[in-house]
């Protein structure tokens, strides 16, 4: 049989749009032999994987979206304006040196309070531990002390997706062993050759972080520095897109990586964009079993 794996990306409220993705891909009857994910991707990724069922992916997220702890962070305080297509690390940047975000950074680590975040985990997340999970499951994480991409496999369910989704400034970090981890997607936007080397023969990624668009020419150098480390994530994304076999990007103009509230048109377009490849993974997936069973023959 072949193995079908799914890379879902970061990108915040964005990755509300894995949830329709993953509804078509279910409704299709695609079974997955494993999935890989970073930040809001690690998030849906894992109840997925935990569940099978994309219907609790959505009411565990409503659970949390309405709840007490949820409305206390505030997160539209960081978002752009509604002219700036900013991505999460972008719209962070952006606002680090204004009011309460800046007096939070210079005197602790992250904007959300450990305990505010880690009760929002434990919400979406059940208390399991990865290698217990009915399909191979892996979330990205990065090493903000040494820079190293971390893969974690294994452990606590919790924790890793707690690491994987640590927006740097926004949400805490997490101590483990010698490391201090964040957000994976800083790094590995959307972890295809993650997806690969879980085995998996097809991998399906799902790309929702914000595009690259022509901007005014920047007026200050701290604009011209982070425009070209967007760029540069930009081009690595891109060259990790295309050992993908399949992308699906949903068309999300004008939703932006806070807006939680419009989850619903963010799973609808998802749910269409999954739609549009349904045929060519039904040819990719007769090819791969075709080539199986003749060199199975041979």
């Amino acid at each position: 049989m072949v193995k079908i794996g799914l890379a879902l990306g970061g990108g915040g409220a964005r990755g509300l749009a894995h949830i329709g993705v993953i509804k078509q891909l279910h409704k299709s009857g695609i079974k997955f032999h494993c999935i890989a994910g970073t930040s809001a991707g690690a998030i849906v990724g894992a109840i997925y994987a935990s569940s099978r069922d994309p219907d609790i992916i959505e009411e565990k997220l409503l659970i949390m979206l309405r709840s007490k702890e949820f409305r206390s962070i505030k997160l539209d305080y960081i978002r752009g304006k509604k002219a700036e297509k900013d991505s999460v690390f972008e719209s962070v940047r952006r606002h680090f040196f204004t009011g309460m975000f800046f007096a939070s950074s210079i005197t602790r680590l992250s904007f959300v309070k450990d305990p505010t975040y880690r009760s929002l985990i434990n919400m979406l997340i059940d208390d399991v531990l990865i290698e217990t999970l009915p399909i191979k499951f892996s979330a990205i994480a990065v090493d903000i002390l040494n820079g190293m991409v971390l893969k974690i496999e294994k452990g606590a369910l919790r924790e890793a997706i707690m690491a994987s989704s640590a927006i740097p400034g926004v949400l805490p970090a997490v101590q483990k062993d010698n490391m201090l981890l964040v957000d994976g997607s800083f790094i590995d936007t959307v972890p295809v050759r993650h997806a690969r080397q879980l085995g998996a023969d097809i991998v399906i990624a799902v790309d929702v972080s914000s595009p690259l668009d022509i901007i005014k020419t920047p007026s200050r150098g701290i604009d011209l520095i982070w425009r070209s480390n967007a760029i540069l994530r930009h081009i690595a994304k891109e060259e990790q897109l295309r050992d993908a076999d399949i992308v699906i990007r949903p068309s999300l103009d004008g939703l932006e990586w806070t807006d939680f509230g419009r989850y619903s048109d963010m799973i609808k377009q998802g749910f269409h964009a999954a739609e549009l490849q349904i045929n060519k993974l039904s040819g990719l997936i007769d090819v791969k079993e075709q080539r199986g069973l003749y060199a199975a023959n041979r």
